[in-house]
C-alpha cells in the first residue's frame, strides 16, 4: 500500500469513527486556486482520486467543536454539504463541497440570464433564510458572492450566521457575543425536483 493510499485509509478510518480526520488536509488534498464563497476557501483536488474536488477552508479564531455542531445541527438543503473536519493542530480545517462559480462571476461575465433560471436562483436562497429563520437564525450578509452556482445545476448559500434578533432578545445574547455568530458555512439547499442544467450561455 502506498504512503498516499494508508493516509486515505487511515482518514476514513478516523473521520467514521469520530467524525473528526486527525490529519493535515495537504496530505490528502493538492490545493489548486484561492477562491470565495461568502468566505473565502481553497479549492483542492483529492492527490489519488484526481476527479474529485472540494473546498477547504481554514478556521481562524473559532471554537471549531461549536462551528461543526452547529453547522450539522442546522444543514439544510440550501447550503453546500460540510464533508469533513480535518485536524492538524493547532490549526483546524472545514472540508465542504466544491462549487464551479458565484453570481457574482456570472454577473461579471455580462451573460444573459433565462427567466427559469432566475426563478432557480431566487427560490433556494428564500428557502434558506426560511429555514434560517425557524432556527432563529439569520444570514450575517448576502450578496452576489454568497450564491454559489453547483456543478449540477442547483444553487446554494454559502454564509455566516447569526442569532435572528428576535431569538437574541428572547436569548439574552448580547451584540457580538461569543454565542451571536455561529461560523462561516453553507447549508444545502436545493428543490425536491432533479436540477435543471444551466444553459452554454451561462456555463
Amino acid at each position: 500500500m502506498t504512503q498516499a493510499s494508508l493516509i486515505s485509509t487511515i482518514h476514513h478510518e478516523i473521520y467514521t469513527s469520530i467524525g473528526t480526520s486527525v490529519t493535515d488536509p495537504w496530505e490528502l488534498y493538492e490545493p489548486r486556486a484561492r477562491v470565495n464563497g461568502g468566505f473565502e476557501v481553497i479549492l483542492a483536488r483529492h492527490r489519488i482520486t484526481k476527479s474529485r474536488l472540494v473546498a477547504i477552508q481554514p478556521l481562524r479564531d473559532i471554537d471549531s467543536t461549536t462551528a461543526v455542531t452547529q453547522i450539522r445541527r442546522n444543514s439544510h438543503r440550501s447550503f453546500p454539504e460540510l464533508l469533513d473536519h480535518m485536524a492538524d493542530s493547532p490549526q483546524q480545517y472545514l472540508v465542504w463541497e466544491p462549487w464551479e462559480a458565484s453570481l457574482a462571476d456570472m454577473l461579471a461575465s455580462n451573460c444573459d440570464v433565462t427567466d427559469h433560471e432566475i426563478v432557480e436562483i431566487i427560490w433556494p436562497v428564500l428557502s434558506g433564510i426560511a429555514f434560517l429563520r425557524k432556527q432563529g437564525l439569520a444570514l450575517v450578509s448576502l450578496t452576489e458572492s454568497h450564491v454559489l452556482l453547483m456543478a449540477q445545476g442547483s444553487v446554494k448559500i454559502g454564509c455566516q450566521l447569526r442569532l435572528h434578533e428576535r431569538t437574541r432578545r428572547t436569548r439574552g445574547v448580547g451584540q457580538g457575543s461569543q454565542h451571536d455568530r455561529i461560523s462561516h458555512c453553507g447549508i444545502p439547499l436545493t428543490r425536491e425536483t432533479v436540477p435543471i442544467p444551466w444553459s452554454q450561455l451561462v456555463r
